[in-house]
């Protein structure tokens, strides 16, 4: 099965959020964690469907954005959560949701309701209730504002 540049993108978003979760979990470097992954994430079975490849310059680009992002993305997110909701609370794989999403917003690769869709299908996969898959939702509505009114 050959993957389509659509399969190619949304595969490597799903990888760069594995990827900006594995770096805070086990302290590995962006450069030990890129390779690793693209040498050994190449082939990718995901529910039975076997990915060839993913867009290996747009999981960099996505994950480099994060990583040289990151404080800039975490302070933005601690201000769009509630006062009882601040980014250690909240799920690492929400958080890596968050910045990996961020980093898309910020590089402008994708249109904005395409982004809020790829990663809500994210939150939904990596999630087990429905009060957290509300709250990446409207961080993610909030997290566009944002960067589309810098723009402008």
């Amino acid at each position: 099965m050959t993957t389509s540049i659509h399969q190619k993108k949304s595969l490597s978003r799903l990888l760069a959020v594995q990827a900006i979760f594995q770096m805070e979990a086990s302290g590995k470097s962006l450069a030990e964690t890129k390779n690793e992954f693209e040498k050994y994430r190449t082939k990718t079975e995901i529910d039975g469907i076997y990915y060839n490849n993913f867009n290996v310059r747009y999981f960099r680009n996505l994950l480099e954005t994060a990583v040289s992002e990151q404080k800039n993305i975490d302070k933005l997110v601690n201000k769009t959560l509630m006062e009882t909701w601040k980014l250690p609370r909240i799920d690492p794989t929400v958080r890596a949701i968050f910045r990996i999403a961020s980093s898309e917003l910020i590089i402008k690769a994708a249109p904005e309701k395409v982004i809020i869709n790829e990663y809500l299908k994210l939150s939904e996969a990596f999630s087990i209730n429905d009060k957290q898959n509300g709250i990446v939702n409207a961080v993610l509505e909030c997290l566009v504002k944002h960067y589309t009114q810098k723009i402008t």
